[in-house]
């Protein structure tokens, strides 16, 4: 608990200088925009003073306060107002949970500030506690795989990865998967959904394809990336994004799996020869598994259907529709 008396009296000047640069032991935050709060100190000037600890040594650690005292340090200033916690009176655990608590109130928190939390009280406080109490306090459930996939994020992704992460350009899932890669492979494929607008079921389809070809031809990823197929799918200023990621994920698809591609492809033929009526479709099962097909027909009233169906009969190409495994053969 902190008291009155743990704290100095007033608010002090502390010389920027003084304060320990960089996120120091108990901050969590990450990924966030300072605009918004200089342009808030510009207009009204400072409200919240930040809150300091002493060090055993000269100088001050941020308790409470990181992102005001960047954004004071990028308007020039050159002393801060502070409220200043004796050093002697107070834990770590003490001051870790302060600034927690400060932040609880004002905001919610990204996956990798999560994962900076947890990572702090992993150094203070038991397994047990943190899974018990600690976990549903920043809204995450009390499993500890979870718990172990949020330490690894903050011990084991770079910056950039974590950026991409607080953005929503990698989703948490990609991540986890992330960590089984080496740091180029990871960051090159990072630069990839950076560039262009995946969802969180094609980043997964990426990264696997990435994985499988690696294993199957014994290449490096990031020699993936750059095949010449690729990069002319990716600066292609014809294609918009959707058709981007969709060409890149079936080109990556295609040297897992090229007889069957080879023979999607023929069946794709097959199908444009046939001048089906508009909204009647042929639909093969997954990877052509079965030998059965299905035929949708879309229509407005009986009187549509019954001349679709007399098209229908009276099309002699519908029996060139075939395993499309016999053309590749």
């Amino acid at each position: 608990m902190v008291y009155d008396q743990d704290i100095k009296e007033g608010v002090h000047l502390v010389d920027i200088n003084e304060i320990v640069s960089g996120s120091g032991p108990f901050c969590m935050s990450f990924g966030f925009d300072l605009a918004p709060l200089i342009r808030s100190i510009k207009r009204v000037g400072l409200i919240n003073n930040p809150l300091l600890v002493e060090k055993d040594r000269h100088g001050f650690d941020i308790v409470a306060g990181f992102r005001r005292i960047l954004a004071l340090k990028s308007l020039g200033w050159k002393v801060i107002p502070c409220r200043i916690l004796s050093g002697a009176s107070m834990s770590p655990l003490e001051c870790l949970l302060l600034g927690l608590h400060e932040n609880l109130c004002i905001r919610n928190f990204n996956d990798v500030e999560k994962g900076m939390i947890l990572k702090r009280l992993s150094l203070l406080v038991d397994k047990d506690d943190i899974l018990d109490h600690y976990m549903p306090l920043i809204n995450l459930p009390s499993h500890e795989p979870v718990l172990s996939l949020y330490l690894r994020v903050e011990n084991e992704l770079e910056d950039e990865i974590k950026t991409s992460l607080c953005v929503n350009k990698l989703s948490l899932h990609a991540a986890k998967l992330l960590l089984g890669l080496e740091q180029d492979e990871r960051c090159g494929i990072v630069n990839l959904l950076e560039e262009l607008i995946f969802n969180v079921n094609q980043q997964k389809q990426l990264i696997g394809y990435l994985e499988d070809i690696k294993q199957l031809r014994d290449v490096k990823i990031l020699d993936i990336l750059e095949d010449q197929a690729i990069r002319i799918i990716r600066y292609d200023n014809n294609l918009n994004n959707p058709q981007k990621v969709n060409a890149i994920l079936k080109v990556l698809r295609a040297k897992i799996f090229p007889r069957l591609n080879e023979s999607e492809e023929s069946f794709k033929k097959i199908l444009s020869r046939l001048n089906l009526p508009e909204g009647v479709k042929v639909v093969p099962s997954p990877y052509f598994e079965s030998p059965d097909y299905q035929m949708v027909v879309q229509f407005r009233d009986g009187t549509e259907l019954q001349e679709k169906i007399v098209r229908l009969s009276n099309n002699k190409d519908i029996r060139d529709i075939r395993d499309p495994w016999e053309n590749n053969s």
